[in-house]
């Protein structure tokens, strides 16, 4: 517990009668249907490494399914796995304290995928109870989760993560860090970040773009290959992230061009074909709600998540929140966006498929989107797929069918011709090895102080540290 009293503020706390109580009920759940078909079973739907499943009856025209926890307790959230027909799934849970009186405490109208993910923050019940409609879906397991599933939303999303296969979110919904660094111009007025996996975050505190890939049915993130990072030559700090696996590499590449309000961030994805044979592959561009910053970086409300709460695709963007273009340069190939109780579209990128819709409300603000890019690379060759997002928040229609429009090579060259022209005016000449490299780290330090500079003020760093310039440790 802490006490404490603002400036100025003085009283008195008493205490008393306290004590901790082990309200652990080690019974196991009970769990009761209004009917199962024949050969299945909801009694052992609870269990670890359930082998069972559960459908009604075929005549259920209410079909239910009843959890009893023997005494009231608090529970943060359900894990439930479907079995994999109906594809499309709807229900309600209720709570109640004795099964006479129910009060619904979340509804879910089109959970698909193979597992749903139940956030129920702050729930206390002796019963609870799943009511869906028909056709009613089948079940293979339901995991009960403790409160600490949903203390706050990166809770959840970190056991997510933990209940999912590596790579389908960001490594630091695993309780790793990784490192990132800014991409911008020198002349902006704020920059994008990017980490180690490709992930870049294109605005101050917004959702991220996240790459992955298909070959031959299977999905490759982040998790399946060897990651590095580098600078452009000479320590230009234009920053690459970059994976290698079985005969191929993904370059992820952020800069930026234009100056003051009118900056344009720009992605530049590089698939090269190093393998004896031609390959076919689909590039997928996800925008996630996610912040590049991980949540023990967080200031401000920057760092963790990043609510998503209206996804659009129009002709020459995807709109996210209606109020930021994420703008491909070459026109995708496939395109799909689902809300949080769809699934994430990691998961349908798993399984071969993109979810069918153009647009998506969610309003507990986890949606998600891909952009795909299919393509064949013969052996020895490389294509590149741009993507753009304008700095702040207010593109109009003809400025982003303006920006569609533009070369990404043409503003690669013109983003390292800004920062030459800035950083070049000072000439190191050094013997190779530690001394060059020395050298070059300065150019790049250089060049991310004007960055990260808000006009003539300079400043350690962005999001977290944008404030006057201080040194911790």
């Amino acid at each position: 517990f802490v006490i404490s009293a603002g400036p100025g503020g003085k009283g008195t706390v008493r205490i008393d009668h306290f004590r901790f109580q082990d309200r652990t009920d080690r019974r196991r759940p009970i769990v009761t249907a209004s009917s199962s078909a024949a050969g299945s079973d909801a009694t052992r739907l609870l269990g670890a490494r359930s082998k069972s499943e559960w459908r009604c009856d075929p005549a259920d025209t209410h079909p239910w399914l009843m959890i009893d926890f023997h005494q009231p307790r608090e529970v943060g959230g359900l894990i439930i796995d479907w079995l994999p027909r109906p594809a499309t799934r709807a229900f309600t849970v209720e709570a109640s304290e004795d099964t006479l009186q129910w009060r619904a405490i979340h509804r879910v109208n089109d959970a698909r995928g193979v597992r749903s993910f139940v956030h129920l923050p702050v729930t206390h019940a002796r019963f609870l109870r799943l009511t869906f409609l028909v056709p009613p879906p089948g079940l293979k397991r339901i995991a009960v989760q403790s409160f600490t599933f949903s203390k706050t939303l990166i809770d959840t999303f970190h056991s997510i993560a933990e209940h999912s296969p590596r790579g389908y979110y960001p490594r630091y919904l695993t309780r790793e860090q990784s490192y990132w660094t800014c991409a911008g111009s020198p002349e902006g007025v704020t920059c994008a970040l990017i980490n180690e996996e490709g992930m870049v975050e294109p605005d101050k505190g917004s959702f991220s773009l996240e790459p992955f890939l298909c070959e031959d049915d299977e999905l490759v993130t982040w998790a399946d290959a060897r990651r590095s990072v580098d600078m452009e030559p000479d320590g230009l700090p234009i920053p690459s992230a970059f994976w290698s696996f079985a005969g191929l590499k993904l370059q992820t590449t952020a800069f930026a061009t234009g100056k003051g309000a009118d900056c344009i961030l720009f992605v530049r994805y590089r698939l090269t074909n190093s393998s004896a044979r031609s390959r076919r592959l689909q590039l997928f561009v996800a925008m996630r709600p996610f912040q590049v910053n991980p949540p023990w970086q967080e200031w401000n409300q920057l760092g963790g998540v990043s609510k998503i709460t209206h996804v659009k695709r129009t002709t020459d963007a995807v709109w996210v929140n209606g109020d930021k273009p994420v703008i491909p340069l070459s026109s995708p190939t496939s395109f799909g966006c689902a809300s949080y109780e769809q699934g994430s579209v990691s998961e349908h990128l798993a399984a071969g498929t993109l979810p069918d819709q153009q647009e998506i409300q969610d309003d507990f603000g986890f949606a998600s989107a891909a952009m795909g890019f299919e393509m064949k690379l013969a052996a020895g060759t490389s294509r590149e797929v741009f993507v753009a997002v304008p700095f702040g928040r207010a593109s109009s229609a003809d400025r982003v069918r303006k920006i569609a429009a533009l070369n990404g090579a043409v503003q690669f060259a013109e983003a390292l011709h800004a920062l030459r022209s800035r950083l070049d005016s000072v000439e190191f000449r050094m013997p190779g090895g530690n001394a060059r490299d020395a050298a070059e780290t300065f150019k790049t330090a250089a060049g991310q102080i004007l960055i990260n500079r808000d006009g003539p003020a300079l400043q350690p760093g962005p999001r977290r540290y944008t404030r006057s310039w201080i040194r911790d440790g």
